[in-house]
């Protein structure tokens, strides 16, 4: 089990979770966790369990919709299966769970989700300093869209006979080029915003199906002139 240094779990949280060990199937080699971001005192949900089995296909297709983490401190893994696998994150890459959780996710049958009644909450804190959240870096652009295309791209593959996958991959690859896009033109670099602005417009192309709004906000964004699209970007965004 990982933890982040400047998290925090509920009362009784790890008893409670040793408690649930206890009693699941040994099979299970991987659990999903409740977990509440805490912002400025603040608790906000974002994921939840039913004490169930979910197929690993229909959880991929949570991931790339943004309703499970990707970090691996929302998850209990079975050491056992760790070092039989020999899964190890890879070094010196920043969103390093990106590279790590989807080999994972698509080897199970099942994964087990667990709901907050049964053991509490791992309440991730979020800081204006964090990597996640800080001023993008030329670094931090370019590790954080190979990350996600990485994740991307790893499960449609792994699932390419699955129209809800193939979906629900292209919509994520559809943010993860303009996150990127939005990154490379605060940071005024033209050749890199060109880049990403040439694959978005690819993904827009062959997206078939109706877009939520927030998908269209971003593509709006995508012909505002660069300083403008990334200053309501980083508005909306903080």
């Amino acid at each position: 089990y990982f933890i982040d240094s400047d998290d925090f779990v509920s009362e009784n949280y790890i008893d409670n979770m040793y408690n649930l060990l206890k009693k699941v199937d040994s099979k299970i080699n991987l659990i999903n966790l409740p977990v509440k971001k805490f912002i400025n005192g603040k608790e906000i949900e974002i994921q939840n369990g039913n004490n169930e089995l979910v197929k690993s296909m229909n959880f991929a297709e949570s991931i790339l919709n943004d309703d499970r983490q990707m970090g691996v401190w929302s998850y209990v893994f079975k050491n056992r299966y760790l070092k039989k696998k020999k899964i190890l994150f890879k070094e010196g890459f920043l969103f390093e769970d990106q590279y790590y959780m989807p080999p994972i996710i698509c080897d199970q049958d099942n994964v087990y989700e667990v709901s907050s009644d049964l053991i509490g909450y791992y309440y991730y804190r979020t800081r204006k300093n964090s990597i996640s959240l800080s001023k993008p870096t030329l670094k931090k652009v370019i590790d954080k869209v190979n990350a996600e295309m990485y994740k991307n791209n790893y499960f449609y593959n792994y699932y390419k006979n699955s129209p809800v996958i193939i979906k629900s991959a292209k919509s994520s690859m559809l943010s993860t080029y303009f996150t990127g896009l939005m990154g490379s033109i605060y940071l005024n670099d033209y050749s890199l915003q060109q880049k990403y602005l040439i694959n978005f417009r690819r993904i827009q192309r062959q997206i078939n199906w109706k877009l939520d709004l927030k998908q269209k906000i971003k593509i709006i964004l995508t012909y505002l002139p660069g300083k403008t699209s990334s200053f309501f970007y980083y508005r909306l965004d903080a």
